[in-house]
Protein backbone atom coordinates (compact mmCIF):
# COMPACT_ATOMS: atom_id res chain seq x y z
CA UNK A 1 0.00 0.00 0.00
CA UNK A 2 1.14 3.40 -0.95
CA UNK A 3 1.56 6.02 1.80
CA UNK A 4 -1.42 8.53 0.22
CA UNK A 5 -3.40 5.10 0.32
CA UNK A 6 -2.19 4.35 3.84
CA UNK A 7 -3.27 7.34 4.65
CA UNK A 8 -6.64 7.23 3.03
CA UNK A 9 -7.58 4.22 4.97
CA UNK A 10 -6.20 5.81 7.90
CA UNK A 11 -8.59 8.70 7.46
CA UNK A 12 -11.22 6.49 6.03
CA UNK A 13 -11.45 4.59 9.46
CA UNK A 14 -10.99 7.97 11.97
CA UNK A 15 -14.22 9.07 10.62
CA UNK A 16 -15.79 6.05 11.02
CA UNK A 17 -15.08 5.92 14.64
CA UNK A 18 -15.17 9.51 15.21
CA UNK A 19 -18.96 8.92 13.91
CA UNK A 20 -19.24 6.18 16.37
CA UNK A 21 -18.73 8.85 19.46
CA UNK A 22 -14.78 8.00 19.74
CA UNK A 23 -13.61 11.51 21.47
CA UNK A 24 -10.16 10.43 20.58
CA UNK A 25 -11.20 10.14 16.75
CA UNK A 26 -13.07 13.01 16.97
CA UNK A 27 -10.34 14.92 17.51
CA UNK A 28 -7.85 13.24 15.49
CA UNK A 29 -10.22 13.37 12.35
CA UNK A 30 -10.39 17.06 13.15
CA UNK A 31 -6.87 17.02 12.88
CA UNK A 32 -6.46 15.28 9.40
CA UNK A 33 -9.34 17.56 7.98
CA UNK A 34 -7.23 20.38 9.27
CA UNK A 35 -3.88 19.35 7.38
CA UNK A 36 -6.11 18.98 4.28
CA UNK A 37 -7.13 22.90 4.67
CA UNK A 38 -10.43 22.25 5.49
CA UNK A 39 -10.84 24.13 8.50
CA UNK A 40 -14.79 24.50 8.64
CA UNK A 41 -15.34 20.78 9.18
CA UNK A 42 -12.39 20.31 11.60
CA UNK A 43 -13.59 23.02 13.90
CA UNK A 44 -17.15 21.16 13.77
CA UNK A 45 -15.38 18.06 14.84
CA UNK A 46 -13.30 20.04 17.52
CA UNK A 47 -16.34 21.76 18.97
CA UNK A 48 -17.84 17.81 18.90
CA UNK A 49 -14.87 16.20 20.86
CA UNK A 50 -14.33 19.35 23.07
CA UNK A 51 -18.13 19.43 24.02
CA UNK A 52 -17.66 15.36 24.86
CA UNK A 53 -14.92 16.32 27.25
CA UNK A 54 -11.83 15.84 25.32
CA UNK A 55 -8.72 18.26 26.80
CA UNK A 56 -6.76 18.37 22.83
CA UNK A 57 -10.17 19.25 21.23
CA UNK A 58 -11.18 21.94 23.68
CA UNK A 59 -7.36 23.32 22.83
CA UNK A 60 -8.06 23.25 19.57
CA UNK A 61 -11.17 24.59 19.29
CA UNK A 62 -9.98 27.52 21.34
CA UNK A 63 -6.98 27.85 18.66
CA UNK A 64 -9.67 28.06 15.91
CA UNK A 65 -11.82 30.55 17.82
CA UNK A 66 -8.76 32.83 18.25
CA UNK A 67 -7.33 32.53 15.11
CA UNK A 68 -10.64 32.84 13.10
CA UNK A 69 -10.19 29.33 11.21
CA UNK A 70 -13.45 27.69 10.50
CA UNK A 71 -15.38 29.71 12.61
CA UNK A 72 -15.96 32.98 12.97
CA UNK A 73 -12.95 34.57 15.58
CA UNK A 74 -14.33 35.19 18.90
CA UNK A 75 -11.60 36.04 22.04
CA UNK A 76 -14.39 34.94 24.21
CA UNK A 77 -14.96 31.29 23.34
CA UNK A 78 -11.53 31.07 22.68
CA UNK A 79 -10.79 31.83 26.73
CA UNK A 80 -13.92 29.79 26.88
CA UNK A 81 -12.74 26.11 25.76
CA UNK A 82 -8.50 27.13 26.63
CA UNK A 83 -9.63 27.27 30.24
CA UNK A 84 -11.63 23.88 29.98
CA UNK A 85 -8.51 22.32 28.69
CA UNK A 86 -6.32 24.22 31.10
CA UNK A 87 -8.77 22.88 34.04
CA UNK A 88 -7.63 19.40 32.80
CA UNK A 89 -4.05 20.23 32.84
CA UNK A 90 -3.28 21.22 29.22
CA UNK A 91 -0.16 23.30 29.88
CA UNK A 92 -0.55 25.11 26.17
CA UNK A 93 -4.09 25.61 26.60
CA UNK A 94 -3.39 27.48 30.15
CA UNK A 95 -0.40 29.74 28.46
CA UNK A 96 -2.94 30.65 25.48
CA UNK A 97 -6.04 31.49 27.66
CA UNK A 98 -3.58 33.68 29.62
CA UNK A 99 -2.01 35.30 26.66
CA UNK A 100 -5.44 35.60 24.92
CA UNK A 101 -7.08 37.68 28.15
CA UNK A 102 -4.05 39.86 28.67
CA UNK A 103 -4.61 41.02 25.39
CA UNK A 104 -8.12 41.71 25.73
CA UNK A 105 -7.32 43.83 28.62
CA UNK A 106 -4.84 45.89 27.12
CA UNK A 107 -6.78 46.47 24.34
CA UNK A 108 -9.57 47.61 26.37
CA UNK A 109 -7.65 50.06 28.30
CA UNK A 110 -5.65 51.39 25.51
CA UNK A 111 -9.00 51.43 23.37
CA UNK A 112 -7.23 49.52 20.14
CA UNK A 113 -10.45 48.40 18.17
CA UNK A 114 -12.86 49.07 20.93
CA UNK A 115 -14.00 51.43 22.95
CA UNK A 116 -11.73 52.14 26.29
CA UNK A 117 -12.90 50.33 29.19
CA UNK A 118 -10.63 50.39 31.98
CA UNK A 119 -12.56 48.97 34.55
CA UNK A 120 -13.33 45.74 32.09
CA UNK A 121 -9.73 45.73 31.36
CA UNK A 122 -9.02 45.33 35.02
CA UNK A 123 -11.52 43.05 35.57
CA UNK A 124 -10.20 40.86 32.64
CA UNK A 125 -6.17 41.45 33.63
CA UNK A 126 -7.00 40.38 37.28
CA UNK A 127 -7.36 36.59 36.41
CA UNK A 128 -4.09 36.01 34.83
CA UNK A 129 -2.60 38.66 37.52
CA UNK A 130 -3.77 36.16 40.04
CA UNK A 131 -2.62 33.24 38.81
CA UNK A 132 1.06 34.92 38.54
CA UNK A 133 0.99 36.57 35.11
CA UNK A 134 4.21 39.03 35.80
CA UNK A 135 2.63 41.48 33.06
CA UNK A 136 -0.95 41.64 34.36
CA UNK A 137 0.37 42.26 37.82
CA UNK A 138 2.77 44.71 36.82
CA UNK A 139 -0.41 46.50 34.64
CA UNK A 140 -2.80 46.02 37.75
CA UNK A 141 -0.29 47.85 40.23
CA UNK A 142 -0.34 50.68 37.44
CA UNK A 143 -4.25 50.65 37.42
CA UNK A 144 -4.66 50.76 41.39
CA UNK A 145 -1.56 53.50 42.07
CA UNK A 146 -3.60 56.03 38.94
CA UNK A 147 -6.74 54.90 39.74
CA UNK A 148 -7.81 53.91 36.42
CA UNK A 149 -10.49 51.12 36.60
CA UNK A 150 -10.51 50.98 39.60
CA UNK A 151 -10.76 53.35 42.88
CA UNK A 152 -7.05 54.43 43.85
CA UNK A 153 -5.11 51.81 46.14
CA UNK A 154 -1.68 52.92 46.76
CA UNK A 155 -1.15 49.81 49.23
CA UNK A 156 -2.52 47.54 46.36
CA UNK A 157 -0.54 49.03 43.86
CA UNK A 158 2.03 47.90 46.27
CA UNK A 159 0.51 44.71 46.49
CA UNK A 160 0.80 43.71 42.35
CA UNK A 161 4.04 45.64 42.30
CA UNK A 162 5.89 43.53 45.05
CA UNK A 163 4.44 39.81 42.99
CA UNK A 164 5.78 41.18 39.71
CA UNK A 165 8.83 42.33 40.93
CA UNK A 166 10.11 39.74 43.11
CA UNK A 167 9.38 37.62 39.63
CA UNK A 168 11.65 40.04 37.97
CA UNK A 169 9.81 42.87 36.15
CA UNK A 170 12.60 45.69 35.74
CA UNK A 171 9.71 48.02 35.85
CA UNK A 172 7.78 46.96 38.78
CA UNK A 173 11.00 47.11 40.92
CA UNK A 174 11.56 50.56 39.46
CA UNK A 175 7.42 51.73 40.63
CA UNK A 176 7.81 49.52 44.00
CA UNK A 177 11.06 51.29 45.10
CA UNK A 178 9.56 54.78 44.31
CA UNK A 179 6.92 53.64 46.61
CA UNK A 180 9.16 52.98 49.55
CA UNK A 181 11.42 56.37 48.96
CA UNK A 182 7.91 58.11 49.15
CA UNK A 183 6.24 55.99 51.36
CA UNK A 184 3.25 55.14 48.91
CA UNK A 185 1.33 52.24 49.99
CA UNK A 186 3.95 51.47 52.56
CA UNK A 187 5.98 52.78 55.47
CA UNK A 188 8.80 54.86 53.65
CA UNK A 189 12.13 53.10 53.52
CA UNK A 190 15.13 53.85 51.84
CA UNK A 191 17.17 51.17 52.41
CA UNK A 192 13.92 48.96 50.27
CA UNK A 193 14.11 51.93 47.83
CA UNK A 194 17.84 51.23 47.31
CA UNK A 195 17.12 47.36 46.89
CA UNK A 196 14.89 47.35 44.43
CA UNK A 197 16.26 50.08 42.60
CA UNK A 198 18.95 48.26 41.96
CA UNK A 199 17.72 45.10 40.65
CA UNK A 200 15.81 47.22 38.20
CA UNK A 201 18.98 49.00 37.65
CA UNK A 202 20.97 46.00 36.99
CA UNK A 203 18.52 44.37 34.57
CA UNK A 204 19.38 48.33 32.26
CA UNK A 205 16.42 50.06 33.63
CA UNK A 206 17.83 53.70 32.65
CA UNK A 207 15.56 55.44 35.10
CA UNK A 208 16.38 52.95 37.81
CA UNK A 209 20.09 53.75 36.74
CA UNK A 210 19.48 57.37 37.52
CA UNK A 211 18.08 56.78 40.80
CA UNK A 212 20.33 54.58 42.00
CA UNK A 213 22.67 57.01 41.57
CA UNK A 214 21.30 59.68 43.34
CA UNK A 215 21.17 56.88 46.08
CA UNK A 216 25.04 56.36 46.02
CA UNK A 217 25.75 60.87 45.60
CA UNK A 218 23.58 61.37 48.71
CA UNK A 219 23.71 58.29 51.03
CA UNK A 220 20.22 57.34 51.05
CA UNK A 221 19.57 53.57 51.97
CA UNK A 222 23.31 53.15 51.62
CA UNK A 223 26.33 54.63 52.62
CA UNK A 224 27.88 57.58 50.41
CA UNK A 225 30.09 56.38 47.20
CA UNK A 226 30.51 58.94 44.71
CA UNK A 227 32.83 56.51 42.30
CA UNK A 228 29.12 54.28 42.72
CA UNK A 229 26.68 57.38 41.87
CA UNK A 230 28.93 58.37 39.30
CA UNK A 231 29.13 54.96 37.59
CA UNK A 232 25.44 54.63 37.54
CA UNK A 233 25.10 58.20 36.29
CA UNK A 234 26.77 57.43 33.48
CA UNK A 235 25.08 53.79 32.60
CA UNK A 236 21.46 56.25 32.83
CA UNK A 237 22.82 58.79 30.84
CA UNK A 238 24.67 56.49 28.21
CA UNK A 239 21.10 54.61 27.49
CA UNK A 240 19.31 57.89 27.11
CA UNK A 241 17.89 58.96 30.61
CA UNK A 242 17.83 63.01 30.55
CA UNK A 243 18.09 63.81 33.94
CA UNK A 244 21.23 61.19 34.60
CA UNK A 245 22.55 63.77 31.44
CA UNK A 246 21.74 66.63 33.05
CA UNK A 247 23.13 65.76 36.17
CA UNK A 248 26.78 64.33 35.00
CA UNK A 249 27.01 67.63 33.08
CA UNK A 250 26.47 69.73 36.78
CA UNK A 251 28.73 67.17 37.55
CA UNK A 252 31.74 67.36 35.43
CA UNK A 253 31.23 71.54 35.89
CA UNK A 254 31.42 71.36 39.70
CA UNK A 255 34.20 68.49 39.69
CA UNK A 256 31.73 66.53 41.88
CA UNK A 257 32.81 62.72 41.95
CA UNK A 258 34.90 63.50 38.83
CA UNK A 259 37.57 65.54 37.62
CA UNK A 260 35.72 68.92 36.43
CA UNK A 261 35.98 68.97 32.69
CA UNK A 262 33.31 71.86 31.05
CA UNK A 263 33.78 70.12 27.50
CA UNK A 264 32.00 67.02 28.56
CA UNK A 265 29.66 69.12 30.84
CA UNK A 266 28.15 70.91 27.21
CA UNK A 267 27.91 67.38 25.76
CA UNK A 268 26.05 66.02 28.53
CA UNK A 269 23.72 69.46 29.23
CA UNK A 270 23.06 69.25 25.13
CA UNK A 271 22.44 65.54 24.80
CA UNK A 272 19.73 66.31 27.93
CA UNK A 273 18.33 70.03 26.58
CA UNK A 274 17.68 68.36 23.39
CA UNK A 275 15.40 65.54 24.96
CA UNK A 276 13.57 68.41 26.11
CA UNK A 277 15.13 68.29 29.50
CA UNK A 278 14.49 72.17 31.49
CA UNK A 279 18.19 71.97 33.58
CA UNK A 280 19.70 70.71 30.17
CA UNK A 281 18.09 73.27 28.47
CA UNK A 282 19.11 75.95 31.04
CA UNK A 283 22.58 75.10 31.60
CA UNK A 284 23.73 74.91 28.43
CA UNK A 285 21.61 78.29 27.49
CA UNK A 286 24.06 79.56 30.51
CA UNK A 287 27.38 78.07 29.40
CA UNK A 288 26.73 79.93 25.48
CA UNK A 289 26.23 82.80 27.81
CA UNK A 290 29.06 82.63 30.08
CA UNK A 291 31.34 81.23 27.59
CA UNK A 292 32.03 77.99 29.48
CA UNK A 293 33.32 75.02 27.53
CA UNK A 294 32.48 76.65 24.24
CA UNK A 295 32.70 79.94 22.52
CA UNK A 296 30.25 82.83 24.16
CA UNK A 297 27.29 82.86 21.58
CA UNK A 298 24.45 85.13 22.85
CA UNK A 299 21.71 83.44 19.56
CA UNK A 300 22.87 80.05 21.30
CA UNK A 301 21.94 81.17 24.64
CA UNK A 302 18.88 82.98 24.11
CA UNK A 303 17.66 80.12 22.13
CA UNK A 304 18.19 77.66 25.43
CA UNK A 305 17.41 79.70 27.80
CA UNK A 306 13.93 80.24 25.78
CA UNK A 307 13.13 76.85 25.69
CA UNK A 308 14.07 76.66 29.53
CA UNK A 309 11.70 79.46 29.93
CA UNK A 310 8.96 78.09 28.06
CA UNK A 311 8.75 75.19 30.30
CA UNK A 312 8.62 77.71 33.35
CA UNK A 313 12.23 77.59 34.40
CA UNK A 314 12.03 80.84 36.61
CA UNK A 315 15.70 81.06 36.38
CA UNK A 316 15.95 81.25 32.74
CA UNK A 317 13.05 83.95 32.53
CA UNK A 318 15.23 85.88 34.83
CA UNK A 319 18.31 85.21 32.59
CA UNK A 320 16.72 86.27 29.40
CA UNK A 321 15.42 89.60 31.17
CA UNK A 322 18.77 90.39 32.30
CA UNK A 323 19.88 89.99 29.03
CA UNK A 324 17.21 92.12 27.86
CA UNK A 325 15.15 89.47 25.92
CA UNK A 326 11.74 90.45 25.57
CA UNK A 327 9.73 87.04 26.74
CA UNK A 328 6.11 86.86 26.60
CA UNK A 329 5.02 85.93 30.82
Amino acid sequence: MTRRKWFKAAVVALAKRAKAGDVVAQNSFGDALRAKGNYAKAARWYLKAAKNGNADAQYNIGMCYACGRGVSACEAKAVEWHRKAAEQGHEMAHEMAQNIQISQGLRYYFGDGVMVNKAKAVKLLRQPAVQGDVLAQAFLGFCYHLGEGVAVSKAKAVKWWKKAAEQGDADAQYELAGCFINGEGVSANTAQAFKWWKKAAVQGHAEAQYDLGVCYDKGEGVAVNKAEAMKWYRKAAKNGDAEAQCTLGFCYVEGDGVAANTSKAIAWYRKAAEQGNVGGQYNLGLCYHNGEGVAANKTQAVKWLRKAAAQGEALAIKALKDLGVKIKE
